[in-house]
């Protein structure tokens, strides 16, 4: 039996499989298995995974390979916001460069997350300050939330495992709680439990790094076009739209992969979720 808990955090104190992004709205029901959440997924450790292959072949070097990922990001993001349209070369020219940011020695986004990340471990709780600080330090502007769940796992016996997810949101400034549809993207932060130290670099410590750099990609532009609606007058003629980021714990199974034994925080998260109500009158029922 599974305990769950909600609370937004403050900066000042310090649906779900293997990595996704998923297009959603609050009020929409999160499927519990992972074999109907497929039907809705795209996985970013997959798109990762060609790009450590792209970025190793002899034809390809690592600024170009990381600039057809972040405009595979970008692209998806505007669309899902909007309504499809085609990159032109300017675009792609002004897509924000990583940097360093991705070195894996010392990368300010992905170094940090390259450590074993086993629930409730040191691991885990590093990575987790790594992201709140990023969201704290780098993107103000964003909501701080976490939910905590406890279970009981094949291998914890009577031990009830504690998890936690972050729920990072950019939302217009005018828009009521309830009344928001947002642009959904999501990982699983959590490795998978092995003797020797399992680092999953690419399930999913790369594509929670990526997450983190569309965020910082767009919430200038996310701040302008906001501000423009403001001043246009427009705010208020159409349903708002913004962007959350999940990062979810527990998507590794501790034994064998079950229905029981996996994708802890998201079950969490969906039931949490399924569980609040937003006052009638909103546009959605529940988050």
């Amino acid at each position: 039996m599974a305990t769950s808990h909600h609370h937004s955090f403050n900066p000042p104190c310090c649906p779900v499989a293997t990595g996704l992004i998923v297009h959603a709205s609050p009020g929409d029901s999160f499927p519990n298995t992972s074999s109907s959440l497929d039907r809705l997924i795209l996985h970013p450790q997959r798109v990762a995974a060609r790009w450590f292959r792209l970025a190793e072949s002899p034809t390809m070097n690592l600024p170009t390979s990381w600039l057809m990922l972040t405009a595979w990001l970008l692209a998806l993001v505007e669309c899902a916001a909007s309504s499809f349209a085609t990159l032109t070369d300017e675009d792609l020219r002004n897509i924000p460069s990583p940097g360093d940011d991705f070195d894996i020695h010392n990368g300010k986004l992905l170094a940090p997350i390259l450590i074993p990340r086993v629930p409730d471990t040191d691991g885990s709780r590093k990575v987790q300050r790594h992201f709140v600080d990023f969201f704290r330090d780098s993107l103000p502007e964003w909501q701080i939330l976490s939910q905590n769940s406890t279970f009981k796992t094949p291998v914890s016996g009577d031990k009830d495992v504690p998890f936690t997810n972050w729920i990072f949101r950019r939302d217009p400034p005018w828009a009521n709680v309830g009344d928001v549809g947002r642009l959904t993207l999501v990982a699983h932060y959590d490795s998978l439990s092995t003797l020797d130290g399992f680092i999953g670099a690419i399930d999913s410590a790369a594509p929670c790094a990526m997450l983190l750099h569309v965020a910082r990609s767009l919430d200038e532009a996310l701040t302008s076009k906001w501000k423009s609606m403001q001043d246009s007058g427009e705010d208020g003629l159409e349903e708002p739209k913004g962007v959350q980021i999940l990062l979810l714990d527990g998507e590794e199974a501790f034994k064998d992969w079950t229905d029981t034994d996996s994708i802890y925080g998201a079950r969490a998260l969906a039931a949490d979720w399924e569980s609040q109500r937003y006052d009638p009158m909103s546009t959605y029922k529940t988050p």
